[in-house]
């Protein structure tokens, strides 16, 4: 194995101390926060050096040993940095009604906690359907020439009688599609955005 350098010793040797272990670990939160304002960034990378220190400190000394063990049990930068980009996004979102902010917050918060994962799949299937109806709305538009007959075969399917006998119930739907569709769509955005909303209020505080 090669001798290292007197500088590479000392870089070591500094790296080694409480203090170049703690930088080094701040050093990497603070590139992983980027994205945070500077005034933002540097009042969460105070907070998570004096938490460090707190769990560190024995007495009035903080030995490599004890710091060490509480960097390690802290977690690794990136993952701290994730959580507090995850609170930021739920805070947004707490006080929103956009279904692209809850999606983006949501996404943030299952990379750090189960409940996230939850919140995303609700998401999808109240989103999903809101999809699925505002396309049934398009269907006059675009599908009129089958329309009819699409909808005659679902009534046929639903009541167990023929299209023939339900003429006017055929009539009714084909008419009134589009506006149902509309109404359901705008439903299903209102009622999955204020379930997500309301889990995410209730963790939008320091802790997620």
């Amino acid at each position: 194995m090669p001798e290292l350098s007197d500088t590479q010793k000392r870089k070591l040797e500094e790296k080694e101390k409480p203090g170049g272990m703690l930088e080094s670990y701040i050093y990497i939160l603070r590139l992983a926060l980027k994205e945070f304002p500077l005034s933002e960034r540097e009042a969460i990378i105070e907070e998570v050096r004096k938490h460090i220190r707190e769990q560190a400190q024995t007495g009035s000394l903080i030995s490599g040993e004890n710091l060490a063990k509480t960097l390690r049990e802290f977690g690794e930068p990136d993952a701290i940095a994730a959580k507090y980009k995850a609170r930021a996004w739920l805070v947004k979102a707490s006080t929103s009604w956009s279904p692209w902010v809850m999606f983006r917050a949501s996404m943030r918060w299952a990379k750090v906690g189960g409940k996230g994962i939850r919140a995303v799949l609700i998401l999808f299937l109240g989103y999903g359907l809101a999809l699925l109806s505002f396309a049934c709305a398009t269907l006059k538009y675009f599908l009129s020439w089958k329309l009819e007959y699409w909808v005659g075969r679902a009534v046929e399917l639903v009541t167990g009688s023929p299209a023939s006998d339900n003429s006017g119930v055929i009539s009714f739907l084909v008419v009134w599609l589009p506006f149902l569709g509309v109404g359901l769509g705008i439903f299903f955005l209102i009622v999955t955005t204020s379930i997500v909303r309301s889990s995410i209020r209730r963790v939008a505080g320091p802790k997620i």
